[in-house]
């Protein structure tokens, strides 16, 4: 255990308050690794498991078990390996992930049934008490997360090992402290949650409606007394007579983005920097600059980006993520990632409105040849695109210019939004579970 002096310098924490202890998460829970299983593994029922790729969905709070969260594999698998077992009280934490904000998701078992870390998990089963919902508040703080990200030299995926988890620090009230936050927390987070909920809910609406209105141009045209022919793939059905179809491998050259390694990082400032795009730069179908990574490593000069390419994510720890692209829209010292595609061709600005369109949907089934979401570069050159007259795709991309930025505008003032809920449940969460505000009575 730190001494007091130790403690009250803690970066993440500061002062501690009387009565608390600050421990190490290695002397209250004993980890162990989650089933190694595949998507071919999984079930209609059988032993629940909680995955990855569950654990980081963004409707997801970690604060307990929800039925969205469970997938099934063969009792004889889950039974094959008793350590991957969740007690109550217990959590699931996701090993990887694509990005330092995930790093750190957990799952809470606040349940008494059966259920199993799945791929890509680490379980954290309780030593001593079994009511750990504290924790599960705590785990979400980005202070607390600042002592594993810390410990990650990898930044093509962000892996926690078992290690790193036991030796972070975690402040430790009385029980019946603990019990105070909790009830004060679940009380005051309830209603923000409902409210982000119902802000998703409009956002999901939105795209889906953006969606329609892309695909019905892509493949409907924007004439509809155009004569009409069967296309002969399903996800186009009918569409304008004058039309053709054709594989995106005549239309556009593409192969993966580039790999490395923490050796090849350096500072944005340095002559040779290359930047790399990553699918946390692709926003609403542009390349934004946020958490950014630069390398200085020989690319190959197909690999260097310039105005017009566009990049696609092919490899995500979330289905829906596969197949996200951006347009490339200045000329600036960048490559794409390990887990990108990068795709040229002079019809760029076309294909990018097709694969917002029901094209990836209807495709995505065949994404999941493991546990990882892959798309292959294979995959993308052997999709089938519906192709207009050069005249009437300027017209198409016109009018989707127009009517989806009204769209894209919806969507962007329901995301400030949540974001701002999202910020003030974080100071809530904080100050609580660090003892900044009473919540034993008196201030809360």
């Amino acid at each position: 255990m730190r001494t007091r002096s130790e403690i009250n310098s803690t970066e993440w924490f500061g002062h501690i308050p009387n009565g608390w202890e600050m421990r190490p998460i290695k002397a209250l829970f004993r980890f162990s690794k989650g089933l190694s299983i595949t998507k071919a593994d999984l079930s209609e029922c059988g032993a629940p498991v909680i995955s990855y790729g569950q654990i980081h969905s963004k409707d997801y709070d970690g604060t307990g078990i929800t039925e969205s969260l469970i997938r099934y594999v063969p009792k004889s698998i889950a039974q094959s390996s008793n350590s991957s077992y969740v007690k109550h009280g217990g959590f699931i934490f996701a090993d990887t992930s694509e990005d330092l904000a995930g790093v750190g998701n957990c799952a809470y078992n606040d349940g008494n049934e059966d259920l199993f870390g799945g791929y890509h998990t680490i379980v954290a089963n309780p030593l001593l008490s079994s009511e750990n919902k504290y924790f599960a508040y705590l785990f979400r703080t980005d202070a607390w997360r600042k002592q594993l990200r810390k410990q990650l030299v990898d930044v093509k995926l962000f892996s926690v090992n078992q290690s790193i988890l036991g030796e972070s620090y975690v402040a430790v009230p009385p029980l019946d402290v603990q019990r105070s936050i909790v009830a004060f927390l679940d009380s005051r987070c309830k209603p923000i949650n409902e409210a982000i909920a119902r802000h998703r809910m409009i956002i999901d609406k939105l795209e889906d409606y953006r969606k329609a209105v892309i695909t019905k141009a892509v493949t409907k045209g924007l004439d509809e007394s155009a004569p009409m022919k069967d296309s002969g793939i399903e996800w186009i059905g009918s569409m304008p007579a004058n039309w053709s179809t054709t594989k995106l491998k005549f239309l556009c050259m593409s192969h993966n983005g580039v790999d490395y390694n923490s050796q090849d990082l350096c500072n944005q400032n340095d002559d040779n920097s290359l930047f790399v795009i990553r699918s946390s730069n692709l926003v609403n179908g542009a390349v934004v600059h946020g958490d950014d990574v630069y390398i200085n490593k020989p690319v190959p000069k197909n690999m260097l980006l310039r105005k017009g390419d566009l990049v696609i994510v092919r490899t995500n720890g979330s289905r829906r993520l596969v197949g996200k692209c951006a347009l490339v829209t200045k000329n600036e010292k960048a490559t794409a990632g390990a887990f990108m595609l990068i795709c040229r061709s002079s019809l760029n600005p076309y294909i990018c409105w097709v694969l917002n369109s029901s094209l990836l949907s209807f495709h995505r089934g065949h994404f999941d040849t493991t546990t990882i979401n892959q798309m292959s570069n294979e995959m993308l050159k052997n999709m089938i695109i519906p192709l207009p007259p050069h005249e009437q795709m300027i017209d198409i991309m016109t009018y989707l210019d127009y009517k989806c930025a009204a769209i894209n505008e919806g969507v962007n003032r329901q995301e400030q939004v949540i974001a701002r809920l999202e910020e003030y449940r974080r100071s809530l969460i904080f100050h609580a579970v660090t003892g900044r505000i009473d919540c034993t009575g008196g201030a809360c």
